[in-house]
């Protein structure tokens, strides 16, 4: 999975030029979430989720780089930042404390929980995301998530609903 994964994030339109773009900025830049999630799955994602340490700064970038405007989204403690294009989102958040796995395991869902590192060409999975797509599983990242934020309770029966043979 892992493999053909990889295979569909370089074969992308826009993402090895992004990633690729933040590299050359000297700005790691990691390929994160539900677009992850849904390339996996055979699946289109309609936004992408870049995770770096100066989001508001790479989103500038990319906005003017593809003619759009930076939208802020979000808690001040975590914004967001989103890149509306024709078809596709490109959201930029910042790393959370700083590190990518403390990031990856503050996400809600496991299957959530994926980045690629495009330096690297490879991921990082330390909640276990992939053995749970290929199980068909939701899982919390943590017994806290839904904690963190309750509305994460209904974004889990959405995605039951929406993603064939998950439970």
């Amino acid at each position: 999975m892992r493999d053909r994964t990889r295979d569909r994030i370089e074969e992308h339109p826009l993402i090895p030029a992004i990633l690729e773009a933040g590299l050359e900025r000297g700005e790691p830049v990691y390929l994160v979430g539900g677009a992850i999630r849904d390339l996996a799955l055979g699946l289109q994602p309609v936004d992408l989720d870049f995770a770096t340490l100066r989001p508001y700064d790479m989103a500038l970038f990319f906005a003017k780089r593809y003619g759009s405007r930076v939208v802020p989204l979000g808690k001040e403690a975590t914004p967001t930042y989103r890149i509306p294009l024709d078809e596709l989102r490109l959201d930029w958040v910042g790393l959370h404390e700083g590190s990518l796995e403390a990031d990856l395991n503050r996400r809600d869902f496991t299957i959530n929980s994926i980045a690629y590192d495009g330096e690297g060409r490879r991921f990082l999975d330390p909640t276990g995301g992939f053995l749970d797509l290929a199980e068909g599983r939701i899982r919390m990242t943590s017994p806290g998530a839904f904690l963190d934020d309750p509305a994460r309770i209904l974004k889990a029966f959405r995605m039951v609903a929406q993603l064939p043979g998950f439970r």
